[in-house]
């Protein structure tokens, strides 16, 4: 059989398409949403940037679970957890449809007691919301707390670590195929001795997000996320 080859070509054909479709963004679109180094020529390579990792995952139909299905499920899960971590107040409405949730519980169970005092072995699901129950109470004490004094772990103050964040979620298993590190090892696989057989898939697939990253085309996008103080890159 022919030797497996691992150089790094990135794979333009499948998000040519969708960068055609749009291949600038209108300066009133991102006025006020973000620093005035946001641009939208950074904003198109960060797009092209997330095409372009997109289109090294493989498909479903190639692997079964390390695909860009996965990838996607991944990315929404980490922005999730990253949202509920930096918000600092729920909505307004969701607020008080919660509120009002607890009082008709702490209500509705009292009243509903008065009309009809029966024994308590005969309506056991009426004892659970009447007023000398806490819990509502409690709960809408602790969500209060939880909002008001919600830890971040520095996270909150440090939009790089934000990023890194979300970028590893992206990249984590870009060019997956599917096998186990193990299983690459066991085997000799190509990937396995150029990695010395060390968290192959995961130094394959940073090879793979970093080598993309490198690329002229993005160099905005490099120089406004790795600025330094002197000015320098550091991507280069």
């Amino acid at each position: 059989s022919e030797p497996k080859s691992y150089s790094i070509t990135i794979n333009t054909s499948r998000r040519s398409s969708i960068n055609n479709q749009s291949t600038s963004t209108k300066s009133s679109t991102i006025s006020g949403l973000f620093p005035k180094c946001i641009t939208p020529q950074i904003i198109h390579q960060l797009r092209t940037y997330v095409h372009t990792i997109c289109s090294q995952y493989h498909s479903p139909h190639r692997v079964p679970y390390h695909n860009v299905e996965h990838a996607y499920h991944v990315f929404l899960s980490a922005n999730k957890l990253l949202d509920l971590m930096l918000c600092e107040h729920t909505d307004d409405k969701e607020d008080q449809l919660l509120l009002a949730e607890d009082e008709e519980k702490e209500g509705g169970g009292a009243q509903q007691q008065l009309q009809s005092p029966q024994s308590k072995s005969s309506t056991p699901k009426h004892n659970n919301n009447n007023n000398n129950n806490p819990r509502p109470k409690f709960r809408r004490a602790t969500l209060d707390s939880l909002l008001d004094h919600r830890p971040t772990y520095g996270i909150k103050s440090d939009p790089l670590t934000q990023l890194a964040f979300l970028f590893s979620a992206l990249v984590h298993d870009v060019d997956h195929t599917g096998i186990s590190n193990r299983q690459l090892v066991l085997e000799s696989d190509d990937l396995a001795i150029l990695y010395n057989d060390q968290s192959v898939a995961e130094q394959r697939s940073l090879a793979i997000a970093f080598s993309v990253l490198k690329r002229g085309e993005f160099d905005e996008l490099r120089r406004v996320l790795f600025e330094t103080t002197s000015g320098g890159d550091r991507g280069d």
